[in-house]
């Protein structure tokens, strides 16, 4: 039995998913797309061979299942689905439910996009969804393929107990949308605020650093930062902040702060709850009081997240791990059986 599993981006996450299928024993050909002639190397996946359309169009059939590892290939698999007789399976991070609603800003894009979703998905056998609240709403949409709940997994790193310091950490994108403005705009209200950490390579990060001097908010910045300089930030932080203005795909950072006993506050979009749980602090979406609000009650409740945050460590760490996701992901397609 052949598996082709494909990923949408170059990153390091998606050959962790790769090496979890390796080593149940099953024979897997990773693949990026898109296709391109480059040889690319790094932890757990190598692309030796140029990979291309003709390549994949010239192999297909060797395939018994392809699983696209998110939402950004469903295009993709269901234009190659009169190409094969494999099953096909595509793992779906965030449907964002609230977006829908008529005051919001995303809502036309939103609809445009589940409109062509809709259609494509009648072509992919299986859909792993990362949330319940996926699930529900593609049943809701009448979907009447099979659906599983199996979340993003993580790969936390142990590393030596550092100091606690005066801060929180933010570690993504830099932008408006991902509400590194939020976070700043919150702190600036919050009596004896700690430091904000971020962790971002954007471009525009020092006119981030320029609107938090502004703001009279206390800013680092590690543009350069790598996996165990991460994990020595988390340890080092009082709990995670984020505070995007959608409820796009939910950051892995909450989850691996959890994984070190670190709490958060974030917002209480849809699917975060579902998806990090009752481990941290959940504030209104988009209310900067509110979020003000939740970080210094975070602040004076502390010592409680903490034990909070120490409860769901091992429970974090068992329950989405990579290893747990292989064999959810290998039940629910049967592959156990093939």
């Amino acid at each position: 039995m052949k598996i082709a599993l494909i990923s949408s981006a170059f990153y390091g996450h998606a050959g962790l998913f790769n090496k979890a299928l390796l080593d149940k024993g099953l024979d897997v050909d990773f693949l990026f797309f898109p296709f391109n002639t480059v040889t690319y190397s790094f932890p757990y996946a190598t692309f030796s061979n140029e990979i291309n359309q003709e390549y994949f169009s010239q192999n297909i059939d060797k395939y018994d299942y392809i699983i696209g590892l998110e939402q950004g290939l469903i295009d993709f698999l269901n234009g190659i689905r009169q190409l094969t007789k494999a099953k096909i399976a595509c793992q779906i991070l965030d449907v964002p439910v609230h977006e829908f609603s008529h005051n919001s800003y995303y809502r036309e894009r939103s609809l445009q996009q589940w409109s062509l979703w809709s259609n494509q998905l009648e072509n992919i056998d299986y859909v792993i969804c990362n949330n319940l609240t996926t699930e529900k709403l593609l049943k809701s949409r009448q979907f009447n393929h099979q659906t599983a709940v199996i979340q993003y997994p993580i790969e936390p790193i142990d590393i030596q107990e550092y100091e606690r310091t005066d801060t929180v950490l933010y570690v993504g994108r830099a932008s408006k949308d991902k509400g590194i403005y939020n976070i700043i705009n919150a702190l600036s209200f919050v009596v004896n605020a700690p430091t904000l950490v971020c962790v971002s390579s954007d471009k525009n990060i020092a006119q981030i650093k320029s609107y938090a001097d502004y703001m009279n908010v206390k800013m680092q910045i590690y543009s350069d930062c790598g996996e165990l300089d991460k994990y020595r930030l988390l340890h080092q932080c009082l709990f995670t902040v984020s505070g995007s203005i959608a409820s796009t795909i939910p950051a892995l950072l909450h989850l691996e702060g959890l994984a070190v006993g670190r709490s958060f506050v974030c917002f209480d979009w849809p699917t975060y709850r579902d998806f990090y749980g009752d481990y941290g602090v959940y504030v209104k979406p988009l209310d900067i009081g509110s979020f003000s609000e939740g970080i210094s009650d975070a602040l004076q409740k502390r010592t409680e997240l903490d034990e909070i945050a120490r409860d769901a460590k091992e429970r974090i760490r068992n329950e989405r791990s990579y290893d747990n996701w292989a064999k959810s992901t290998i039940q629910f397609l049967g592959l156990d059986n093939a």
